[in-house]
């Protein structure tokens, strides 16, 4: 393999590209099937980076016993399941359910556009609808994921990666002084773009986000990632959903999303 520096620099200027280029196209005028297809490819760039570190602590224990190897694999994998699951089970249904991202615009009454994607489910008779195990229905309502939450949370799952990497090397190392990796700022250059980029994407929320904790990236004299209960001003609000839709002699039938049928509550 190459070096494990290459490794992890080549794996964080991928996901930067495709990041940067979804932002770029959300700012611009897109076109909906490149756009969704651009960020299944961003998808998969973050579900690599997954990969890519598991293969920088293999190079890093080759040399150790098999025993060793699997203890320390068996333990990056139980430190990253609630990180990675959620990803893995999207980027899964794509691959092998038959599964497709669809974006959607939605026009604010507020004269402002705002942006959001599901992974595509089928439902009772047929019925074209937000995949269900991935989009958990919010009081009777069908859901998505906003880009302004979806970008966030990406990039704050790869800061706690890298904490749980860093924590394995010294474990590795059987080290407790500070582990000394010495990254030149240099060939990260895209990947700090990406983060300017996403902390000034659009900052509004579907309602169901809003009882979650909202990812935040903050830039100052340093860059403040984390998640906290967000205002309910940051709220989407309401508009009009514009959805493109492909049918077919079998795919006929759509279910909204957010929205109540009369005399729901």
């Amino acid at each position: 393999m190459k070096h494990p520096y290459s490794i992890y620099i080549d794996s964080l200027n991928l996901i930067a590209r495709r990041t940067i280029k979804v932002i770029r196209e959300l700012n611009g005028n897109f076109d909906v099937d490149e756009l969704s297809d651009d960020v299944d490819n961003m998808l998969d760039a973050y579900m690599e980076h997954y990969d890519d570190i598991l293969n920088i602590i293999k190079i890093i224990i080759s040399e150790n016993p098999i025993e060793k190897i699997k203890k320390i694999k068996d333990k990056y994998t139980k430190e990253i399941k609630n990180i990675r699951d959620p990803l893995g089970e999207i980027v899964n249904k794509i691959k092998h359910d038959h599964r497709r991202v669809k974006v959607f615009e939605i026009n604010g009454d507020d004269q402002k556009k705002y942006y959001g994607f599901y992974i595509e489910g089928v439902g009772e008779n047929g019925i074209v609808i937000p995949d269900e195990r991935i989009h958990k229905s919010f009081k009777g309502m069908r859901t998505a994921f906003s880009f302004a939450r979806f970008l966030r949370s990406l990039i704050v799952d790869i800061f706690h990666l890298s904490g749980i990497m860093t924590a394995l090397f010294k474990e590795i190392s059987r080290s407790k002084s500070r582990l000394d990796i010495e990254i030149n700022t240099q060939n990260l250059e895209k990947f700090k773009e990406m983060i300017k980029c996403v902390s000034m994407f659009d900052e509004h929320f579907f309602i169901d986000e809003a009882e979650m904790f909202i990812p935040y990236i903050r830039i100052g004299k340093r860059i403040e990632i984390g998640r906290e209960i967000t205002s309910y001003g940051k709220l989407i609000p309401s508009g009009r959903i514009n959805l493109q839709m492909s049918v077919d002699e079998h795919k006929r039938s759509f279910g909204f999303i957010y929205w109540l049928p009369s005399g729901v509550y």
